[in-house]
């Protein structure tokens, strides 16, 4: 999961400067990604993913349950 604060408007990108961001990266939101990779001979040589986005602040279902429940 990676969370998005959405106020990042354009990092500084070493060698090219000031890069604005598309508008749907300047909101808050949270992504869920999975990604596949295929090896062959020890060589990445196909990367698949797929990623859905959420609210901010989206819990991932995978918390762990508070101790003693």
């Amino acid at each position: 999961m990676f969370n998005h604060p959405g106020n990042v408007k354009s990092p500084n990108v070493p060698g090219v400067g000031q890069a604005p961001m598309p508008p749907v990266t300047q909101r808050p939101s949270r992504v869920l990604m999975a990604e596949f990779f295929k090896l062959e001979g020890g060589k990445i040589r196909q990367i698949e993913g797929i990623s859905i986005a959420l609210p901010f602040g989206a819990k991932t279902g995978w918390e762990s349950a508070p101790v003693g429940n």
